[in-house]
Formats: C-alpha cells, structure tokens, sequence
C-alpha cells in the first residue's frame, strides 16, 4: 500500500496491489485521512490496477462502507475515482460505488488512470 498526497491538486492517491481483503482497504483509507497533508475534501484516487478484488463478497464491501462512514467528518465530501484493470474489479468496485451511495463522496469506476483524472476536473454540480 501506498499513499500520496498532492496538495496543489488536491488529490489523494491510494495504490493496492495484491489479493484484497476489506481490513486491506479500511488500513488504506485510515492511512490516507490520516496521512498529514490530507485535508477533508480531497479528491482520492484509489489505484487497483495491480491488485484483485476478486474475493470481496457483499458483506466485506458494506464493512468498508460502513468504516468510511464512520470517518465520514475526516474524508469530508468529494470525489472517489476507483481505477481497476480486470473485469471481476471492475465489477466489483461498480458494487462499492452502489453501497458507498449514501456517502458525502461520488465514487466512480474506471479502466484508466487517464479517465479518472479528467472526471476530477469535472464540477460536482455536472455529475
């Protein structure tokens, strides 16, 4: 796992590789709040496309949800660009995104790192 902070961009960069499990992914959200040059608010992208989502079911993905909405005040709003490379990641994170709904941040898939970027530069109010 690794997490960077651009603060001119105002964008978080989580990267995960490997066989994910929900604890991975709740380490990985508590690392970027915390992280000190993270402000609520931040964009995030969440880098997946060297891991494997595969073996999230249901029950794991709701148990990240309800974890980032307990820090929900600490990730503040904005939006959440999830970028995966294989199909079952892709349809996976779609899942997240649908559960994540009741959060102050917009959650969208992506198959490239390109696509992510520019839906960042996207207002809110468009979307």
């Amino acid at each position: 796992m690794s997490v960077s902070i651009d603060r001119d961009r105002r964008v978080a960069t989580v990267r995960l590789t490997g066989t994910l499990q929900a604890t991975d992914i709740k380490d990985a959200f508590s690392a970027m709040v915390a992280h000190p040059d993270f402000e609520p608010g931040f964009n995030s992208l969440w880098d997946l496309r060297g891991a494997s989502a595969a073996r999230l079911d249901f029950e794991a993905l709701r148990d990240v949800v309800r974890a980032a909405a307990f820090k929900k005040d600490a990730r503040g709003s904005g939006k959440v660009a999830v970028v995966v490379a294989h199909d079952v990641d892709y349809g996976v994170s779609r899942i997240y995104e649908m559960l994540a709904s009741g959060l102050p941040t917009v959650v969208n898939v992506f198959r490239r790192l390109e696509e992510a970027e520019a839906w960042f530069q996207t207002p809110l109010t468009e979307i």
